[in-house]
C-alpha cells in the first residue's frame, strides 16, 4: 500500500513540475498557411485559443462581453513572423482569447512585423470571469498593456504581486493583427514535498480507519 501510494504521489509531483515555469509557443512546427484548432493543438501546451469579438475597449476595471467567432487559429508563413517561419493571427479585426490550463502570472507576445501597414493600437488584457451579480457572463479586466503595432514590438502583461489569471485577451482595433512567440509563466503547482506530505497523511488516515 505504501509503495503504491508513494508512486502515485511521485507521479503527481513530476507532473506538477512539468507544468510549472515559462512556456513559449512560436507556431513554427505547424504546416504552412494552415488553420489549426485552438482547442486541441494548443491545449497540449497549457493554453487554448479562440477568435472572439469583444466590447468595450479593454481598460482596467472594465467588464468585457465576448462572442466566439471561431475556434480556429490561422497560421501564416513568411513576412510577419518574428521567429521564422510561422506566426498566428485572427481573421479581420477579430480578437484572440486565451484560456490557460493552470493559472499564470505573466503573458507576452511579439506583434507581427508584416509591412506595409499603418500604426494601430493593440491591447493585451488579463481577465477574470464573472458568474454572479449584475455583470454575470462578462470578463473583468484586472491588468492591461497597450501599444502600437510598429515592428518589432513585444507586449508584456504582468499582474500585481499575489494575483494570477487564467483568461486573457489580445485585442486589436482597426486592422488584422498577428502575433508570434506567445510566452506565459505558469504558477507552480504544489511542490513534490507538499504532495508527498498529503499522500502520507492520506495513507496514515487510511490505516487508522482500517
Amino acid at each position: 500500500m505504501f509503495t503504491k501510494s508513494f508512486a502515485i504521489v511521485s507521479t503527481l509531483a513530476i507532473t506538477g513540475s512539468a507544468l510549472a515555469g515559462p512556456v513559449v509557443i512560436n507556431f513554427d512546427e505547424l504546416p504552412a498557411n494552415t488553420p489549426i484548432s485552438g482547442d486541441h493543438y494548443l491545449a497540449t501546451k497549457g493554453v487554448s485559443m479562440r477568435q472572439v469579438t469583444s466590447t468595450p475597449d479593454a481598460t482596467i476595471g472594465a467588464f468585457l462581453t465576448l462572442a466566439t467567432v471561431s475556434t480556429n487559429v490561422l497560421i501564416f508563413t513568411g513576412n510577419g513572423a518574428v521567429s521564422p517561419s510561422n506566426y498566428a493571427y485572427a481573421e479581420g479585426t477579430n480578437d484572440m482569447f486565451f484560456s490557460f490550463t493552470t493559472a499564470v502570472s505573466s503573458l507576452s507576445l511579439d506583434i507581427d512585423t508584416y509591412q506595409p501597414e499603418a500604426g494601430d493600437v493593440v491591447r493585451l488584457a488579463a481577465l477574470v470571469y464573472n458568474d454572479t451579480g449584475p455583470n454575470a457572463g462578462s470578463y473583468e479586466v484586472i491588468a492591461v498593456q497597450s501599444t502600437l503595432d510598429n515592428p518589432i514590438t513585444t507586449i508584456t502583461l504582468t499582474v500585481a504581486p499575489g494575483q494570477s489569471f487564467v483568461h486573457a485577451l489580445f485585442q486589436s482595433t482597426t486592422e488584422q493583427e498577428g502575433f508570434d512567440n506567445l510566452t506565459f509563466t505558469l504558477i507552480p503547482l504544489p511542490s513534490g514535498a507538499a504532495l508527498a506530505g498529503v499522500g502520507l497523511l492520506a495513507l496514515a488516515g487510511r490505516r487508522r480507519n482500517a
